[in-house]
């Protein structure tokens, strides 16, 4: 039952995120960094992963993101990936650990490249700016981190 509950919790901070970014490209550090502090929290009782597995988890998803984000900086001289992501995947790591934060982030990157693929396909006035502009990267981490939080209820109600 707790599992559900703090999974109710963590989809409705997803869904905002999400629909912040997908309207704004912005991610409020009062949600993100409230998300990640409830997701050490619960997991301080061992509710999804151990505490353990927590902090690694939001410091192995900031550092990765953070990582990326200063390399593309530094190839192309603009940024690709803000850092409101790195504090998302930071979170996420906090509330499932770190083992699965790699199948999160490349489900979350198919999910987008889809989601190009589908706007080249269906809007012809994209195409010479879809490559020039900017995707919201937090609604595929939320679908993504939702499925695997989802799966894992599932298997401990089975």
């Amino acid at each position: 039952m707790i599992l559900l509950l703090t999974a109710i919790i963590f989809i409705i901070f997803m869904l905002t995120l999400s629909w912040m970014d997908f309207h704004t490209l912005k991610l409020p550090d009062e949600l993100t960094l409230s998300l990640l502090w409830l997701g050490l929290g619960f997991n301080a009782f061992k509710i999804w992963v151990v505490p353990q597995e927590a902090i690694l988890g939001s410091i192995t998803g900031y550092l990765a993101f953070w990582s990326v984000s200063r390399a593309y900086l530094g190839l192309r001289k603009k940024p690709g990936l803000g850092l409101g992501d790195a504090k998302l995947l930071a979170a996420i790591g906090a509330w499932l650990g770190w083992k699965i934060l790699p199948e999160i982030v490349l489900l979350a990157t198919l999910l987008n490249l889809l989601w190009a693929w589908l706007l080249f396909l269906t809007r012809p006035e994209i195409k010479t700016t879809l490559f020039k502009c900017y995707f919201p990267f937090a609604p595929a981490l939320a679908i993504s981190s939702i499925a695997m939080m989802l799966l894992k209820v599932i298997r401990n109600l089975t």
